[in-house]
């Protein structure tokens, strides 16, 4: 059996693949010539600086299987989250199905937030206590223990 028979069945999050611009602008991690995203679909670039063979590669099996290979104009931009990688337009919607689960928990995740902060403040006040002692302690002073 080929590799490309051995492909697991195309993934479908939500029918929409819009998300806001708020979402694009904080997600958007990068573009790629070629970028596979987490549906299965490998999205790449109709104009770019391939290695020798693998644009021909591309279209070869985007011919036999063009649900799975979708050609671009451009590079595509993606993103990850929670170890999710989206294609943005990808047609399997996971952008609009991760936005709308951060937006549906925002409650949750901002209280998640705020603690994990708070902690993560007075580790760092710890630490800057810790670095004081022992810059004085360099310096040659006697520090007294509360």
């Amino acid at each position: 059996m080929s590799d490309e028979q051995k492909k697991p069945p195309l993934r479908q999050f939500s029918k929409s693949t819009e998300c806001s611009d708020d979402f694009y602008g904080v997600f958007h991690e990068s573009s790629s010539l070629v970028v596979e995203c987490e549906c299965g679909r490998v999205h790449f670039g109709g104009d770019g600086d391939y290695e020798e063979g693998e644009e021909e590669d591309l279209l070869a099996k985007m011919a036999k299987d063009p649900q799975r290979y979708l050609q671009h104009g451009d590079y595509s931009p993606w993103g990850e989250l929670f170890g999710y990688t989206f294609v943005f337009d990808c047609p399997c919607g996971l952008v609009n199905c991760l936005e709308k689960q951060i937006w549906n928990n925002k409650e949750h995740i901002m209280r998640y937030l705020l603690k994990r902060l708070k902690i993560e403040a007075a580790r760092k006040t710890e630490q800057a206590e810790l670095a004081g002692k022992v810059s004085d302690l360099m310096k040659g002073k006697l520090l007294t223990t509360p």
